[in-house]
């Protein structure tokens, strides 16, 4: 969790997406980086002498770039947070900034209706840029570096040379201010984001309006393209974040194939569908682990999902179930009739404790979490015969249908009046069939004394 005491302007990730830098509004007037991970806070940056509206990493990592009230630029050291030049220049509040892709140049946009274009190495002011007639909200460079996009309070999105700061293009369209811009990954369109609460799309050689898209209902205050080009982000102060299909990349999106069923020990790769994975990932490797082409292996018995992602950050799933064998006789052993294995998976024991008192009056809740539990096994993949179920009530309902599912006394095992007889009892019943890799879960919910370390285990 990341807190601040003071409202936070401006959010930006590091490029390797290890840190978080935050920007404080006043009287707060202080960066943060945080981990982005655990959600440390693990430097605050001082230097600032009112709000900061906007802040970014630098390409490679090592810089970070504010704005703020003060009319000023900030560059820090990303890793000391040593505050190492400030940038003055504007003549009123800097709203928007963006390093130039080789991480040289920095861009921003002011109040004071201008972008100046900055020089990282020493500070120094390289051009000025005029055309808006309002201030300007904000600014970013092209892939390549050879043009700025920028968006202002004026409603119009302005296009410069990056070298020269000269006027290329002015997109008009937007019917309120325009509140944030980016390019795509090819830097052939840029994106908008308005108080007029849309979203357009812009050829960036022609400036020609390509298409509008509506569905908030408050202002956008910031957009982005997917890495691939393929979506487009966007978040608005009516407290949504949007996901919009671009209409830029043709090929079909990522897809897996149906649920996949595995024998212990064994592997296989799955191949999408259509689409491109770029990264994989098991919730369970003790079941099945997965490598980063997509190879599945099997490594224990039970139900895992499998996570695949593409370029755009959308993920695909598929279930796989891993079963174990049932066991074979030995060669020297004559053949005998065989009994069916006793579960794919392993086995459960289910205990609803407390004393095993119906007129308890904690035990409605004890029991209401047993049938729980039972109903999550279940959706793991354990069967009724998987589970070992002991409770003294024996009126269950666990589809809540209102129907008792042990009428005919296929649930409830044992009914707890002689507790731990009855679970020695199950133990020596399952241990003769337990098989190598099956799993095997015990779940006990009491608000009396536990009795595990009675058990014959």
């Amino acid at each position: 969790m990341f807190y601040r005491r003071n409202k936070s302007n401006a959010f930006a990730y590091s490029p390797d997406g290890s840190r978080i830098v935050s920007g404080g509004g006043y009287p707060d007037n202080t960066l943060k980086i945080w981990d982005a991970a655990s959600g440390a806070e693990l430097m605050t940056l001082s230097g600032d002498t009112s709000g900061v509206y906007a802040v970014a990493y630098s390409p490679d990592g090592s810089r970070i770039v504010s704005d703020g009230e003060d009319d000023t630029v900030k560059i820090w050291d990303a890793a000391s947070g040593a505050e190492l030049l400030t940038l003055s220049g504007h003549t009123d509040d800097v709203w928007a900034v963006a390093y130039s892709p080789d991480s040289s140049r920095i861009v921003s946009g002011s109040r004071d209706n201008t972008l100046k274009i900055w020089n990282v190495a020493g500070g120094a002011e390289l051009v000025t840029l005029s055309g808006h007639t309002s201030g300007v909200y904000a600014v970013a460079y092209s892939p390549d570096g050879s043009r700025i996009v920028s968006g202002g309070e004026d409603d119009t999105v302005k296009i410069w040379d990056a070298a020269s700061g000269a006027e290329l293009l002015t997109l008009s369209g937007h019917t309120d201010n325009v509140y944030a811009v980016a390019y795509s990954p090819d830097g052939k369109r840029i994106v908008s984001g308005s108080f007029d609460n849309t979203l357009k799309i812009w050829d960036a050689q022609t400036g020609a309006e390509l298409r509008t898209f509506t569905g908030h209902t408050a202002q956008v205050n910031a957009v982005t393209f997917s890495p691939d080009g393929r979506r487009i982000y966007s978040g608005s102060s009516d407290r949504t974040i949007k996901v919009w299909d671009s209409g830029l990349v043709q090929t079909p999106p990522l897809s897996l194939p149906a649920d996949l069923t595995l024998n212990l020990g064994n592997s296989q790769t799955i191949t999408p569908v259509s689409g491109q994975a770029v990264s994989w990932a098991s919730d369970n490797t003790a079941i099945a682990g997965v490598s980063n082409t997509g190879v599945v292996t099997a490594q224990g018995a039970g139900v895992a999902t499998v996570t695949a992602v593409d370029a755009g950050g959308m993920a695909a799933r598929v279930k796989v179930t891993v079963s174990a064998p049932a066991p074979q006789p030995s060669p020297s052993e004559p053949s005998a009739p065989q009994t069916p294995s006793i579960t794919s998976f392993g086995k459960a024991f289910v205990i609803a404790g407390g004393g095993a008192q119906q007129s308890n009056t904690l035990f409605p809740y004890t029991d209401e979490l047993a049938r729980r539990m039972y109903s999550l096994l279940q959706d793991r993949g354990f069967g009724d015969a998987d589970i070992v179920y002991f409770t003294p009530m024996t009126w269950q309902d666990l589809d809540g249908d209102g129907n008792n599912d042990n009428a005919a006394g296929q649930l409830v095992d044992y009914q707890l009046l002689d507790p731990l007889a009855e679970l020695n009892q199950a133990m020596d019943a399952i241990a003769a069939g337990f098989l190598h890799g099956q799993q095997f879960v015990l779940y006990i919910h009491s608000h009396g004394f536990s009795i595990v370390g009675l058990l014959n285990l």
